[in-house]
């Protein structure tokens, strides 16, 4: 088996960490006092609620092994004393990713190859210390409680196309038809953009629409968007200087510092608008239900260990208030639907493992 997609996972999760090979051994951290174990007992990261809040969706695998990536579900129960015992949905010899609900629950989106990984198929656009695969496309599969069916090809490119969510049902706006799309990161313009598709109309029907490019910046790739409402999405983005290539720094240092920030893009009138400036790293946003608050990772270069914690942004004041500022890599961190609570993804530097957790929103005041 082609161990390339594992692989990169590894290099991404020491990446992340701030680990380097010329580094004393890592040593374990300790989550939050007001953090609670979701998921410990399997590999979990990047997870999301569904819209109702009772159901959770993330990536993952056996614990300690080095196999391609999965979907799982499970059920939320926020006052379990025992952990959730996760579903398997996907199998096979590629990796299964950026996995997400629609708002009904009756259906989920996820990015794959569903082929072999091989180190053939890639390109480096600069953001991390890995290469994009280029083979990877977009899937839309019907949930039947704890299986899926009706799996549907929605994309067909030579092209990377993950980091994948469904919309709410828009109406309105102007020259795209009213139904649910699937927004998504793909790379066959040649840079990392922005995309929508039709999958089902307004009532419900499957539909095969031709994607929407909605950015279009050659010196910037843009991915990780969510629906902020039925008109406004907020995503990241990093300006990918080929002069520097970022490749060449990682394997010198492992550590890279290219910087990345937030923005937000208006479907109906074409505004794009930056939150973020400065030497950081603003990664992973994700929407509050109020549609004026994001949560993120922000991995700040000032700082002398310049690992990533999570941070919540107002959209209309710029501030930033910090929420998970623990030693080591915590990250994909995402708002119940009650705006309540905050899961996140915590990486162990020992084991090289990922696992699920949840902190109150907001957090608690200090005495």
């Amino acid at each position: 088996m082609n161990n390339a997609a594992p692989r990169a996972l590894l290099i991404f999760a020491m990446f992340a960490a701030g680990i380097s090979e010329a580094k004393d051994p890592p040593t374990r951290t300790r989550a939050p006092k007001t953090a609670r174990p979701l998921i410990r007992n399997t590999f979990a990261m990047e997870a999301y609620f569904s819209w109702d809040g009772q159901r959770i969706i993330f990536q993952g695998r056996n614990m300690g092994k080095r196999a391609p990536l999965q979907v799982y579900v499970c059920d939320y129960r926020p006052n379990q004393t025992t952990e959730a015992n996760p579903i398997r949905l996907t199998e096979g010899l590629a990796s299964h990713e950026c996995t997400f609900f629609s708002r009904d629950g009756q259906y989920i989106v996820y990015a794959t190859s569903e082929t072999e990984p091989s180190e053939e198929n890639t390109k480096d656009f600069g953001g991390y210390p890995y290469f994009y695969d280029l083979t990877k496309e977009i899937w839309v599969a019907k949930l039947d409680g704890d299986s899926i069916t009706n799996k549907r090809r929605v994309t067909h490119n030579k092209a990377y196309e993950a980091e994948t969510s469904y919309s709410p049902l828009i109406k309105g706006l102007p020259a795209r038809p009213d139904g649910i799309y699937i927004l998504y990161t793909s790379s066959r313009s040649g840079n990392l953009d922005l995309w929508i598709q039709r999958v089902f109309d307004e009532h419900g029907k499957e539909v095969s629409d031709t994607a929407i490019q909605l950015t279009d910046t050659p010196t910037s790739q843009e991915g990780g968007a969510f629906f902020l409402s039925d008109h406004e999405v907020v995503y990241r983005t990093w300006e990918y200087d080929s002069a520097n290539p970022m490749t060449e720094q990682f394997e010198r240092n492992r550590v890279n510092f290219r910087t990345m920030h937030i923005h937000t893009l208006d479907l109906a009138t074409g505004d794009d608008t930056t939150y973020t400036s400065g030497n950081a790293r603003h990664w992973a946003p994700f929407p509050h239900p109020g549609g004026r608050k994001v949560v993120f990772a922000k991995r700040d270069f000032a700082k002398p260990d310049h690992n990533f914690d999570i941070y919540v942004l107002d959209l209309d004041t710029r501030e930033q208030q910090p929420i998970v500022t623990d030693p080591g890599f915590d990250g994909y961190a995402v708002f119940h639907p009650s705006g309540k609570t905050i899961m996140y993804s915590r990486f162990d530097a020992v084991t090289h493992d990922f696992s699920l957790w949840t902190v109150p929103y907001p957090p608690p005041s200090k005495r």
